[in-house]
């Protein structure tokens, strides 16, 4: 029986743990404070000659266009979602490890982990690019088999260490970010870095949808057909607010991107090959509504909570009817 319970309190804590996993650090009130009186430095990337030379010749173009294509967005993006920073200037990153390794106090800088990590070696390059192929089924592992790729997006100081714990990092939805993804990091930031200036600790915070949930009572929630097993039919008999289904993601994006007033969007966070939370944010500020996991269920779909099957693995990135159920009741407390 004591063995029993145990298990139970694992599960639990395995849970809660998820919804905390939606942010990486401490965002100690000190560190915010450096945060916001210094200026922000936003890492403009460029080819790492290490993969120049050891990727294959035709996916060069691939490569130099995914650096391009990402500083641009953020060269639009940073100056008109980033507002806490007095002012934001854009260095190399070679530049940005040169303040780092001289233990600058002057500046904190965003970085975008993917041309880091995910694009240290040639291997981790083209596991990478096969997971960016299925971007539009939210899938944190490669269906082909094998690639699990989870990437973040932090603010760090330029005088902590490069590799230490970063102020706060979040999980993006996928390696190959839209505009949107882009956005949710950097409000999603400064919207946690405003909850514990107010005094709010991690796990209040990771508790906010269970009060903010009756809000989706009066919004119409996004959902991308490609992030869920259910069909539209499906979702409405057991959720019973108003909800609209698109074949991809750009609409959601769109809603997003405009701040759109009454509108909730469904947003798949990884956290490893086995671990997905299943978020429902306002898209106009972004702030949480509701939320779920991959292990999580009323039973009917999905399976009990710790109850994972084998078959259920390879679509654990999938929202089931379930889920759905789950937001509609959080709504309707």
């Amino acid at each position: 029986m004591k063995k029993f319970a145990v298990s139970l309190f694992l599960i639990a804590g395995g849970l809660f743990a998820g919804n905390l996993q939606a942010q990486v650090g401490l965002s100690k009130p000190e560190a915010i404070a450096k945060v916001k009186a210094r200026t922000m430095l936003v890492i403009v990337e460029e080819p790492s000659e290490k993969l120049l030379s050891t990727i294959k010749p035709e996916e060069l173009e691939n490569y130099k266009k995914d650096i391009a294509d990402y500083n641009a967005m953020m060269a639009e993006l940073a100056p008109k979602i980033w507002k806490i920073s007095p002012k934001i200037e854009f260095k190399t990153r070679a530049e940005v490890y040169k303040l780092v390794e001289a233990k600058d106090p002057g500046y904190a800088f965003m970085e975008y982990e993917k041309y880091r990590v995910q694009f240290a070696s040639a291997a981790s390059y083209y596991a990478t690019r096969r997971a960016c192929g299925f971007k539009d089924k939210l899938a944190g592992t490669n269906i082909m088999g094998g690639d699990y790729i989870k990437s973040e997006f932090s603010i760090r100081l330029t005088d902590d260490k490069m590799y230490g714990l970063q102020i706060i990092g979040i999980p993006m939805p996928s390696p190959c970010p839209t505009s949107a993804d882009l956005v949710f990091a950097m409000k999603t930031i400064q919207l946690h870095f405003k909850y514990k200036e107010e005094g709010l600790s991690e796990i209040k915070i990771s508790q906010l949808f269970k009060t903010n949930a009756p809000q989706l009572k009066n919004m119409k929630l996004y959902v991308n057909k490609q992030d869920t097993e259910a069909t539209l039919e499906d979702i409405k008999k057991v959720y019973s607010h108003p909800v609209e289904m698109f074949d991809g993601r750009a609409e959601i994006d769109q809603a997003i991107l405009n701040a759109t007033e009454g509108i909730a969007v469904c947003i798949m966070i990884p956290h490893s090959d086995q671990s997905y939370s299943f978020y429902v944010y306002k898209a106009s500020d972004l702030s949480v509504l509701a939320y779920t996991n991959d292990s999580q269920s009323t039973g009917v779909s999905v399976g009990g909570i710790g109850m994972v099957d084998m078959a259920r693995d390879l679509t654990r990135n999938k929202m089931k009817r379930d889920h759905f159920k789950i937001f509609g009741k959080q709504a309707d407390k």
